[in-house]
């Protein structure tokens, strides 16, 4: 079933979506609870669930084969036209992260050369539920911006409102973890990316566009806008909606 079309509102309306808005998916919404609907943005962009089963605040993931795909977004955020992005993800793990977990992806290691253009993602490890977001440069895995948080912000068990701001004319990737900046450090390899150019991998949630970087746990909704959000969008965005998830 598809659901209706929604327009985003202005900022300082009920509806707390910022102007510029190209993909807003509320996992949590009951007329989106099918295995195929359309985001809840301008576009509508078309879905296919696998797994992820529907709950009251979200989708839940279990860290096998589900995901939530949808298909090779391009233009007005991808294929090299633009040079900024925000996202903002309301996510709550189940467990410490053994690897690597993906929240948002246009990522596939499947194929040689590697077809990357972004990720956003939890870490393992000696980054144990660290934040990372990068960006690529014509999918090449070697040339990159990326940037990690510097200390823990993902607590299993918890929803988290987690946002980060990516211009790469500035070279600047800004994390943002309840609503407030999170310290990071940033890395470059090769090349950076000038803009977010395509790939033709699917844009997903919850795992990479191969059977890879699955997520453990819960995404209750995912938003994506083809700017820069401000520290002051990112912070009123997570007051408006927190009340679902804390």
């Amino acid at each position: 079933m598809l659901s209706p079309i929604i327009f985003p509102k202005s900022l300082w309306s009920y509806n707390p979506i910022p102007t510029g808005c190209v993909l807003w998916y509320p996992a949590w919404a009951r007329g989106l609870n099918s295995t195929a609907f359309k985001s809840v943005d301008l576009f509508g962009h078309l879905a296919a669930v696998t797994g992820a089963t529907h709950e009251e605040d979200g989708r839940q993931f279990d860290d096998v084969d589900d995901v939530i795909s949808f298909g090779d977004i391009g233009a007005p955020v991808f294929d090299g036209v633009n040079d900024k992005l925000s996202i903002i993800v309301w996510l709550n793990s189940d467990n410490n992260p053994t690897a690597t977990e993906a929240l948002v992806t246009k990522y596939d290691d499947s194929v040689s050369p590697k077809k990357r253009t972004l990720f956003l993602n939890v870490r393992a490890g000696a980054s144990l539920n660290k934040v990372a977001c990068a960006a690529y440069t014509d999918g090449d895995a070697a040339n990159n911006i990326q940037n990690i948080i510097n200390s823990a912000v993902n607590v299993p068990g918890t929803f988290l409102c987690l946002g980060v701001s990516i211009d790469l004319g500035a070279e600047t990737i800004v994390i943002y973890a309840g609503g407030s900046v999170a310290a990071s450090t940033k890395s470059t390899a090769g090349t950076p990316p000038t803009t977010f150019g395509d790939t033709d991998r699917n844009f997903t949630i919850g795992r990479a566009h191969n059977d890879d970087l699955h997520f453990d746990g819960r995404i209750g909704e995912v938003g994506m806008w083809n700017r820069i959000l401000t520290a002051g969008e990112f912070d009123y965005y997570c007051q408006k909606t927190d009340w679902r998830y804390l």
